[in-house]
Order: C-alpha cells, then structure tokens, then sequence
C-alpha cells in the first residue's frame, strides 16, 4: 500500500520555543556574549510578532487586489514595507514603480 500524501489533521503542534537550538545558534554566531537566561524567549517573541504582523499586512494587501488567496507577491510587498519600517527609512513610492510595491532608493530589497 502507498503512503499517504496528506498530513493528518491530529498532529501535535509544539508549544514550546526551542530553547535549546536558539542558545545554540548564539553561541555559535557570538560566543563571547553574555546572555540572560531569558534572552532566547525574548528573541522568539520577537520573530513571532514579526511574522504576525507580516501576515496581518500580507492578508490586508489580498483584500485590497481582491485576492482570496495570499500570494508571493502579497508577502513580499508586506516585508518590503515592514522591513524599511524596521531600518528606519521612510518607504516611499517612486514613479515607474507598481503601486503596493515600495522600495526606497537607499534600502533596495
């Protein structure tokens, strides 16, 4: 009989951050900082907020082209503009550029 191609609706999801990998990742990248303990958390609430308010932008932008799918184009767009927001440049539009893609001149992604 063939495995299945479908992923069971039953599987666990973890609700835990993983702890050991991000102090892994840190004493690998910068070994000679000092962390506290609850630096890792801090750093995994910071990547989910981020992905959060990537897919809240990115489901706003398929409402606006009246898209009922989230696409490529809708994410990118999204962390182009949140992105700049987060390097401090002011996302502008430019002439010849499509209208809900920004790119400013100094940042381009």
């Amino acid at each position: 009989m063939a495995p299945t191609t479908t992923v069971s609706q039953r599987k666990l999801i973890k609700r835990k951050a993983p702890r050991g990998f991000l102090k892994r990742v840190f004493k690998r990248r910068k070994p000679h900082l000092r962390l506290t303990t609850d630096s890792d958390l801090l750093v995994h609430l910071n990547c989910l907020l981020f992905v959060h308010r990537l897919a809240e932008e990115s489901r706003a932008n398929a409402c606006e082209n009246k898209c009922g799918v989230i696409k490529k184009d809708h994410v990118l767009a999204a962390a182009k503009t949140y992105l700049l927001l987060f390097v401090g440049a002011t996302p502008t539009l430019y002439p010849g550029e499509q209208k809900g893609v920004i790119i400013s001149r100094a940042h381009s992604i």
